[in-house]
């Protein structure tokens, strides 16, 4: 058996050894029964960051190329061009907490759109194009 996790932090607080361990299940670093588990899972399956994203051979001179953005990166543009409903799944989790999904994914969901859009023109201005999803 192993840890699932959904937006946790590793900690090392649940290594346990043998191959006998119990599996924990856990979310936002609080342990849940299988059932939340599965159903916090279930609500998520079409939140996908993409960390790669096509540049048009009309802006450069080579045909066009694959960048690769940061994880960090990949996120902030997730929650910039995702909807308040799909915003709303991650914020609505029981055991959700700002805290750890800042230290994760480095949005602070307590300030408001406009530093959102600051971090996304921050972003455009180091050369990466802000992507929708398609959520």
């Amino acid at each position: 058996m192993s840890e699932q996790m959904i937006f946790c932090l590793g900690e090392d607080q649940l290594k346990t050894e043998g191959s006998d361990y119990p599996k924990n299940l856990m979310v936002f670093n609080k342990r849940v029964t299988e059932n939340e588990y599965n159903q916090i899972k279930s609500s998520l399956s079409n939140v996908k960051i993409s960390h790669t994203y096509w540049v048009n051979d009309d802006e450069m001179t080579n045909g066009g190329y694959l960048k690769r953005i940061s994880y960090e990166e990949a996120w902030i543009n997730w929650w910039a061009t995702a909807s308040q409903y799909n915003k709303n799944k991650i914020l609505n989790i029981p055991q959700f907490d700002a805290k750890i999904f800042k230290e994760i994914t480095s949005i602070d969901v307590g300030v408001s759109d406009d530093k959102t859009l600051e971090a996304m023109e921050l972003l455009k201005r180091k050369g990466y194009k802000i992507v929708k999803n398609g959520l």
